[in-house]
C-alpha cells in the first residue's frame, strides 16, 4: 500500500514537471495565458456598482480634481500622490456623466497592472531558478487571493507593487544602464508610497 502510493505520488510529481518542462519552451505564450486567467479571475469577482468608501475614496476625489482642474487639489492633503496622478491621466481622455464609470475605471487600472507584474517577476525569479520554476513563481503570485482581492478595488497596491518587482528585476541584471532604470523606478515608488523608502538602502547595496 505504501509503495503503491508512492508511485502514484512520484507519478503526479513527474506528470507535473513534465507539463511545466513544456510551457517553459514558450515562456512568453506562458505568460500570456497567464495573465488572460489572472484578468479573467479578477472580473469574475469585481463588483461594477462597487461605490469607494476608504482611502480609494481620497485617491478618486484627488485624481479626479487633477483631471478637471490640471493641478493638485489644495484641500487634500496626500503626500504620496503617484497613484491618482497615474489615475488622472486616464481620468482625463475619459469621458462619462456617471461617477461610477470613473470608479470602474480607477479599478480596472489596478487590475491591469496586477496582471502586469507577472512579466517584471518572471524574470526577477528566472535570474535565481529555472524557467520552470519561474512560471511557477508567477502563477503563486497572481493568483494569491490577498493579491487578488487589493487589485479590485482601486488603491495603490498593484502599483506599487508593479514598480518594486520591477526595481528588483531591473537590480539583479548588474548593468550599469540598467541599474539607473532601478533607481528611478524605486524613485517612482517612493512617491507612490512611503515605504519604498526602506527599499533604497538595500538596493544602494547591491549597487556597490
Amino acid at each position: 500500500m505504501g509503495k503503491t502510493l508512492e508511485k502514484n505520488r512520484q507519478s503526479i510529481i513527474e506528470k507535473f514537471e513534465n507539463q511545466f518542462n513544456i510551457l517553459s519552451k514558450y515562456p512568453f505564450l506562458s505568460l500570456l495565458i497567464i495573465g488572460i486567467g489572472a484578468i479573467i479571475i479578477r472580473l469574475i469577482f469585481f463588483q461594477n456598482e462597487l461605490i469607494f468608501n476608504s482611502d480609494n475614496l481620497s485617491y478618486f476625489r484627488y485624481a479626479i480634481d487633477i483631471s478637471l482642474t490640471g493641478e493638485s487639489p489644495y484641500a487634500i492633503y496626500m503626500p504620496n500622490n503617484g497613484w491618482p496622478l497615474f489615475v488622472s491621466i486616464f481620468f482625463h481622455f475619459f469621458e462619462s456623466k456617471n461617477f461610477l464609470d470613473y470608479m470602474n475605471l480607477q479599478s480596472y487600472i489596478s487590475i491591469v497592472l496586477s496582471t502586469i507584474t507577472i512579466i517584471p517577476l518572471y524574470f526577477l525569479a528566472k535570474k535565481f531558478t529555472n524557467s520552470s520554476f519561474a512560471l511557477l513563481t508567477t502563477i503563486l503570485f497572481i493568483f494569491e487571493p490577498r493579491i487578488i482581492a487589493n487589485s479590485l478595488i482601486g488603491v495603490t497596491d498593484p502599483l506599487f507593487i508593479l514598480l518594486v518587482v520591477t526595481s528588483l528585476a531591473l537590480i539583479v541584471q548588474k548593468n550599469k544602464f540598467v541599474i539607473y532604470g532601478a533607481c528611478i523606478t524605486i524613485g517612482l515608488a517612493c512617491i507612490v508610497r512611503s515605504e519604498g523608502l526602506f527599499l533604497i538602502p538595500g538596493l544602494s547595496l547591491v549597487c556597490l
